[in-house]
């Protein structure tokens, strides 16, 4: 039997196996959590000279996409407050705008047209994250089926409900009935830190996961001195894990996402923006459709865990 083949294409072979390689990698920065009911041990790494101990970010899903939210978060005396540091309007998340915006406009409508409407600005709803550097404790290799312990230095990727838990044990609170804990990153007397998942069935027999019993531990030894060293040395940037992206690649993705549905205007978003004065230093902006009611789980960011993480690897 005669017949003709070519040759592989060694140079697209070569990059879809980097491809492959690329994104296992950037997956196994991450911490990652149990596929349904159990925890996760880890210990947060201690802070060192010019790095922050946790980041903060916000980030905007748009269907399988995710990008990080173009405000920044900004400490103003009545409280903390997502804003557009610039002074420039074009420089504002056009993402958040049309959320606002979407919201608006649902104040003005009712029954299911109202729903949709704010069905709409869910979608597109800011999440805030927040990064830590930790130590696994304990953890299976996917890839071997080993068992390794003090697997690191990983990403822990979280939502509100974790965030609140981590500093309300290391401030105290009175409300929760927390105990003060104080440094839990120490290298001697800091704690373990036990993240607890439990799936919950929500209204219309869906699943989500809560973490709400997560807890810290006793205090225990973080390691040998020269691991610590070498944990401190690998820490992972947090800060350079958010990527911005140009307004009009951001209205692009949601004229993607919406596909001119329901009551989304692209028109809106292409409008030059008007100019705007800063707020004012020792007055927070005005932002009444940011903090209107979220129509959804207060766990949202929490419902999303290894899917979020993976989201996160893929942010474009």
């Amino acid at each position: 039997m005669s017949y003709e083949f070519q040759e592989l294409n060694m140079n697209e072979i070569t990059q879809e196996a980097a491809a492959i390689n690329k994104d296992s990698t950037v997956m196994d920065m991450f911490v990652k959590m149990p596929e349904k009911d159990g925890f996760v041990l880890l210990r947060f790494l201690p802070p060192v000279k010019d790095k922050p101990l946790f980041s903060v970010t916000r980030i905007h899903r748009l269907g399988n996409r995710s990008f990080h939210c173009a405000r920044t978060r900004k400490h103003f005396p009545n409280g903390i407050y997502w804003v557009n540091s610039s002074n420039n309007p074009a420089d504002d998340c056009p993402i958040c705008q049309e959320y606002s915006r979407l919201w608006k406009v649902s104040n003005n409508q009712s029954g299911e047209q109202q729903s949709r409407t704010q069905a709409q600005a869910r979608e597109i709803k800011p999440i805030e994250r927040y990064y830590w550097n930790v130590i696994v404790r304990q953890q299976v290799n996917n890839r071997t089926g080993q068992v390794e312990k003090n697997v690191g230095p990983k990403i822990l990727s979280c939502g509100k409900t974790l965030q609140s838990i981590i500093l309300e044990s290391i401030n105290g609170s009175e409300l929760t009935g927390r105990p003060k804990l104080g440094n839990i990153t120490h290298p001697v007397t800091g704690r373990d830190f036990r993240i607890i998942k439990k799936i919950t069935k929500g209204s219309g027999g869906s699943e989500y996961p809560k973490y709400d019993q997560s807890r810290f531990e006793d205090p225990s030894n973080l390691g040998e001195d020269e691991q610590i060293k070498l944990w401190l040395a690998a820490m992972h940037d947090l800060e350079a894990l958010k990527q911005y992206r140009p307004r009009p690649e951001l209205i692009e993705a949601m004229k993607d996402h919406f596909g001119g549905k329901g009551n989304v205007s692209s028109n809106s978003w292409e409008e030059a923006p008007k100019a705007v004065s800063a707020p004012a230093a020792a007055k927070a902006p005005s932002q009444p459709t940011e903090n209107h009611v979220s129509g959804g789980s207060d766990n949202i960011d929490d419902m999303i865990d290894d899917d979020f993480n993976e989201a996160i690897s893929r942010i474009s």
